[in-house]
Formats: structure tokens, sequence, C-alpha cells
């Protein structure tokens, strides 16, 4: 399985760190490192360098060397752009968030992973989750693409062997 999560890095928490001060906990680790699925990431490196402005640049290439040792990064030439219909009904969205879209759109398995309202129903936060919210139900209908919270993903992984 390849997948897209992008909101995992931007709430990295460091309490998460662990005692070595060179390697933090995800919880997404365990699955990377049975090559259970894998993470997309662009080749041109802007989703990373947004993940360094966001979580801190030696955080994240921390993660990058850690999940790099896992062989569980992808890198992915996005999809040039999402078709203007659909787009017009995004405009809302961060150029990340549209990039975050063209990368999954470019993934076989087509799974964005987002805990962010954006993703859902970006007026009504409560449906985070909800894959009839407005945005979500447009991802599936018009791009194919799933879009998961990341416990959603978490616990479909601990039930089934992806």
């Amino acid at each position: 399985m390849i997948l897209f999560v992008h909101h995992l890095l931007c709430s990295l928490k460091l309490s998460k760190i662990s005692s070595k001060k060179d390697y933090y906990e995800t919880s997404l680790d365990r699955p990377l490192k049975e090559g259970r699925c894998t993470l997309a990431v662009d080749e041109a490196g802007r989703l990373i360098d947004e993940w360094s402005r966001t979580c801190g640049e030696e955080h994240i290439k921390v993660l990058i060397t850690q999940w790099e040792g896992f062989a569980a990064l992808v890198l992915i030439n996005p999809i040039s752009k999402i078709p203007h219909s659909i787009s017009r009904r995004l405009s809302f969205m961060s150029s990340i968030d549209r990039l975050v879209l063209r990368i999954g759109m470019a993934t076989s398995d087509k799974i964005v992973v987002s805990d962010d309202s954006h993703f859902w129903d970006p007026a009504c936060p409560g449906k985070r989750g909800d894959p009839n919210a407005c945005i979500a139900k447009l991802c599936y209908e018009r791009l194919s693409i799933t879009v998961l919270l990341l416990e959603t993903l978490l616990n479909d992984l601990e039930r089934t062997n992806y």
C-alpha cells in the first residue's frame, strides 16, 4: 500500500521522541518497518520542504533518514494539475493541500491520510472521518482518492494484512 500522510508530520509531538536523540517514534513506524505500507512524497521535495517548515528541519531529517532505512518512502511524480472542474470546488485549499491531492492521484492505491478538515468538510470540522463529507466524497467520486483519518488507517492495518 502506498499512501500519503501529510498531517502526521504536521502534528508531530515532541513527547513522542524516544530516549535516543536521533530517533523519533510515530504511530506509523511499525507498519512502515513491516512493509505493510509506504509513504509517497513528491520527487521535487516540496512536501518534505513543507514538513521541514512546519515541524522543524532537524526533526524531519531524522524521520526521513529513519523511514528511508525502512525502505518506506516512495518518490512520486505528482499529476500536473487537478482537473479544472474539480479544482474550482477546492479553491479554499492551500497549494500544499493541492499537492497532497496531486500526489495521491499519482499513487497506485490513491489513498490520502489526513485529519485536516480541508480534506473532509471545511465548513464542518465535526465531519472529519465521514466518507460522505463533501470534500472526501468529491475526492472519491471525481479523483478516485480515498481519504482516511490516521486512526482509521492504523485500525485498518491492525485488522487486515494490507
